[in-house]
Order: structure tokens, then C-alpha cells, then sequence
């Protein structure tokens, strides 16, 4: 893989973070799932890429010092990414909640006490435990898998990658037959939520798709399509232009429903096949607005609830298929202005922090 972006990747995670801002945005305003009721599937998409990518960082980064070490050091880059973003997002959240209450601080404070874990990550410890938005159970079950994913790499990554999808296989084996939906992540097993079990089978097996698919030189031995002629290159990306077509349509089709497993099963296909054929994005605009489109996609996670409520709020009844455009744009648009103004006070601080 190198440093290369896969583009593919990268718009995909637009198409697939747009799905679960769009299902949430049905629900908010207009009180039903439909037309999109399989939107969440979005989410198991960043678990398998967000596996993958963790498993690329060891690779790139791996050193002789303990797994407890690099495990953390890994967590703290990790949330040295996440955490400012998350927090200011809870935080605007948290304001428009206040003044909806008028302003009343004896609300503001039982309100931040109540969702307190939230605060550290921790917001899925067990059941009963309030937090901010619905859309952030994704973050507590990523980022302390990721730990222990990372752990378990460093400890012993053959052992590991080689038991990877057999144990993905049993979780979701368990998960299909238990809940008959991914969208389980709710559900207490009576010592952790269905959330950990979802995060952690799909996590592990984006660790083995970047072993098999993704890491460089994993090719070598079966060569490429793309390096086999443009007709076989052009097969592979026909077969992969289908599978997202085939997800688009199951996920607008069927909601929580067996039907997921086929539908992840797709997710799985796209990513490989992302891997396996030359892509053509040549155009240097086009390659931009791609890698764009794909950076912007975790302040689209953050802030597209707030979006919904402000429509909800200020722009009632107008019609489904006028708002839905405006709410697409805005939400590209502010989660792109957000994204230049972390880059900027990431780039102060670091200037601060050098002259300091």
C-alpha cells in the first residue's frame, strides 16, 4: 500500500458516513427510517477500515519496546486525533441543550454529571449510562478496542492475524443467530455490550484484510489484476462499482435485519477489491476532492446530529426530498470548515509549542 491513498477508500468512507448521517436525519425529521433504513451499516464499514488501518500503523511503526508500551503510545496518537473534535462537538451539543432549557445552570450541572463517561471515552462501560448523542457509542468500543487490538499485535501478531477471521467469524455467527441484526450494539450480554462484540470481530478482520490485501509486498507472490492488462484491471473495478451498488440497494431496501450479514459481506468485498485494481483518478482535482471528501468524514460523524436538531428546530415541515439536499450540503460544508480550522490550531499549537 505505501503511502498512497486509496482513493476508493476515501470516497467510500464520504458515501458511508453520508448513509448514517442521512438515516439519522430521516429519524430526526421525519420521525421514520425510510428510505434509508440500513444507514447504521455505515458504522461497520469504520470498524473494518479503522482494523485496517490500525494494523497499517503497527506495520509502519512497530518497535521492540513492550506491547503495554506500544499499545499506548499507540492510544495516545490516536486520541490526541479524536479527542479535540469529539469534545468540541459534545460541547456545542451540550450549549444548544442548555439554552433549549433556559439556560438554567442547576440543568447544566446534573446534565454533565449525568454524562460523565462520555467525557472519558467510557460512555459503553454498561447499561444505563447516559451520553451525549446516539451516534458516539461508536467512539467508546473503537477506541479501547483499539488498545487492546494493538496489545495483541505486539504481544504476538502471527498467532493473532492467524486466528483473526475465525473469531470474527464466531462472533458474527453468534450475533446473527442472538440478535439477527449488526445493529445490536445496545444489547447486554450481561458483562459487556453487543457494541464490543460488533467493534472487535469487525476490527480484527480489517487487521487481516490489510495482512492479506493491503500490505505491501503481500502481493507479490499472486500478482495483481491490475498489473495483468486493462481488461482484467477493468473487471475489477466493474465487480467493485456492483458491490457498492448491491450495498446501496440492500441498504435502502432492508433495515435491521439478517439481511446485514450480506450487505457487511459486500463491505468486505469493496475493500478488497479497492486493493486489487489500478485506480484511476488521474485527474488531479478529481484526486483532491476524493482524499477531501474522505477527510472530512469524522466531523461529518461529530456534527451531523446537531445539524438535524438545528433543522428540526428552525426549519420544520419542508418537504423530505427539498431539505434532504440542504442538509447534505450543509453538512459537507461545515464539516469542511471545521476540518480547516482544526488544521489551523493543530498548526499553531505545534508553532507554540516549538517555541516554547
Amino acid at each position: 500500500m505505501g503511502r498512497k491513498r486509496n482513493l476508493d477508500l476515501e470516497f467510500m468512507r464520504y458515501i458511508m458516513i453520508l448513509s448514517v448521517a442521512v438515516l439519522h436525519f430521516n429519524e430526526d425529521y421525519t420521525g421514520s427510517s425510510a428510505p434509508w433504513p440500513g444507514g447504521y451499516l455505515g458504522v461497520d464499514f469504520f470498524f473494518l477500515v479503522g482494523g485496517l488501518f490500525l494494523a497499517q500503523h503497527y506495520d509502519r511503526h512497530k518497535t521492540d519496546e513492550s506491547p503495554v508500551i506500544q499499545a499506548r503510545d499507540y492510544l495516545i496518537c490516536r486520541l490526541k486525533r479524536l479527542y479535540p473534535p469529539y469534545l468540541c462537538a459534545i460541547l456545542l451539543m451540550v450549549a444548544i441543550r442548555f439554552v433549549n432549557n433556559g439556560m438554567s445552570l442547576s440543568w447544566l450541572v446534573w446534565h454533565v454529571y449525568e454524562t460523565k463517561w462520555q467525557y472519558l471515552f467510557l460512555h459503553y462501560l454498561g447499561p444505563g449510562i447516559s451520553y451525549e448523542m446516539r451516534s458516539i457509542w461508536f467512539l467508546s468500543p473503537f477506541v479501547l478496542l483499539s488498545f487492546l487490538i494493538y496489545f495483541l499485535l505486539s504481544y504476538n501478531k502471527r498467532l493473532f492475524v492467524g486466528i483473526c477471521p475465525v473469531v470474527s467469524l464466531f462472533i458474527l455467527v453468534h450475533i446473527y443467530e442472538t440478535y439477527g441484526s449488526l445493529s445490536m450494539q445496545e444489547a447486554w450480554e450481561g458483562w459487556l455490550y453487543g457494541a464490543v462484540l460488533r467493534a472487535f470481530s469487525e476490527m480484527s478482520l480489517g487487521v487481516y484484510l490489510y495482512e492479506v490485501v493491503a500490505r505491501p509486498g503481500c502481493n507479490d507472490r499472486h500478482q495483481s489484476f491490475a498489473a495483468r492488462g486493462k481488461a482484467a484491471n477493468f473487471l475489477v473495478g466493474a465487480v467493485e462499482i456492483g458491490a457498492l451498488a448491491m450495498l446501496l440497494m440492500t441498504m435502502h431496501w432492508f433495515g435491521a435485519d439478517k439481511n446485514d450479514f450480506f450487505s457487511f459481506f459486500l463491505i468486505v468485498l469493496f475493500v478488497i477489491l479497492s486493493y486489487r485494481r489500478e485506480q484511476g483518478y488521474r485527474n488531479q482535482i478529481l484526486r483532491k476532492a476524493v482524499a477531501w471528501l474522505g477527510a472530512i468524514n469524522y466531523w461529518m460523524f461529530l456534527l451531523h446530529l446537531i445539524l438535524c436538531q438545528l433543522l428540526v428546530q428552525f426549519a420544520p415541515g419542508v418537504e423530505y426530498w427539498k431539505i434532504l439536499p440542504v442538509y447534505i450540503a450543509a453538512l459537507t460544508g461545515v464539516s469542511s470548515i471545521a476540518l480547516l480550522l482544526e488544521r489551523k490550531a493543530r498548526e499553531k499549537l505545534r508553532a507554540w509549542t516549538c517555541k516554547a
